[in-house]
């Protein structure tokens, strides 16, 4: 999952720079809380039509990331008996697991599933840029209509 897609949708909702919604989010222990704050802004921003689908989103975003700790923060051994597989080396330490065995199909198929997230998080951030910039010109342009000539 790409984390910089959250910040910036968290960014654009605060209206604050980039770096100030990363400082901000990258302080919270926990996707859950992250993810509760970043779906907090939404719903209180003038992108609030899109809290709905960042919920849909949200239960992705849940399952890919702890699938890709399950893989960037394991062990992986290769034994001869499984040549075209590795196998989770935390079976080993717990003999009552059964082994993990992924094969290359696994690995590309948890690829995909990010690539297919980090594109909806894509879209969705253009989205919430474009109800927020549409925002923006209303509120400008009930200012300029306010303004005594």
């Amino acid at each position: 999952m790409n984390e910089l897609e959250l910040y910036s949708i968290f960014s654009m909702t605060m209206g604050n720079t980039t770096y100030v919604a990363r400082q901000i989010i990258e302080r919270i222990n926990g996707l859950k809380t992250r993810l509760d704050i970043i779906s907090d802004a939404i719903k209180s921003s003038p992108a609030q039509k899109r809290a709905g689908k960042f919920a849909e989103i949200r239960q992705d975003i849940s399952k890919c990331s702890n699938a890709r700790a399950a893989i960037a923060h394991t062990c992986w051994i290769a034994h001869p008996k499984y040549p075209d597989s590795l196998i989770r080396i935390d079976a080993v330490h717990h003999p009552d697991k059964k082994p993990l065995i992924y094969k290359k199909r696994d690995f590309v198929e948890m690829e995909n599933k990010m690539k297919n997230l980090n594109a909806a998080l894509t879209e969705l951030s253009f989205e919430i840029g474009f109800d927020i910039q549409q925002a923006r010109e209303r509120a400008s342009q009930r200012e300029l209509r306010l303004r005594p000539d």
